[in-house]
């Protein structure tokens, strides 16, 4: 009687992004260290929030005035690491919006894309996780899914019962 829309990237964002939150991140030391350059401005932020990173698995080294080293981060971050430099530079808010924001834009880069075809079983799966959701919204807040009644989807194709 129902037929739901599922939006795959939104619905994989927040799966990933409730796993995120639920357990420790296993933290990869990089072998090439990712080095960042800062306005002083955006130093004194990131020195604010250097508890912050430290407790979310972020090694963030000075090396000198307006100039940092990334060394370490969660292991899910590995592939991007680069876009975790940059939200580190541009980090404007406070420390208790970071780690939402960090786990975002971790779950937002690691979902599947809009268009991927997936494989029945991995399809069948992601659908199943999304409706067991408890939020039914990606961590931008975007709806995961849609749902439409008999009645609602009779009424757009103008059918009658």
């Amino acid at each position: 009687g129902k037929l739901y829309i599922v939006d795959q990237h939104a619905a994989h964002e927040r799966i990933i992004y409730e796993e995120l939150i639920s357990r420790d991140p296993v933290i990869q030391n990089l072998l090439v260290p990712i080095h960042i350059e800062l306005e002083e401005d955006e130093e004194a932020v990131l020195e604010k929030n250097l508890p912050t990173y430290a407790g979310l698995g972020i090694a963030l080294e000075k090396q000198e005035p307006c100039s940092w080293i990334l060394v370490a981060c969660p292991a899910v971050c590995l592939d991007i690491k680069d876009d975790l430099a940059e939200l580190i530079k541009g980090w404007r808010g406070d420390s208790s919006a970071l780690e939402q924001e960090l786990y975002a834009t971790i779950s937002c880069r690691s979902a599947v894309m809009d268009g991927e075809v997936l494989d029945d079983l991995s399809a069948s799966e992601l659908v199943k996780k999304a409706l067991a959701l408890r939020n039914a919204r990606c961590p931008h807040g975007r709806p995961i899914w849609v749902e439409l009644s008999r009645e609602k989807l009779f009424e757009l194709v103008e059918r009658t019962f």
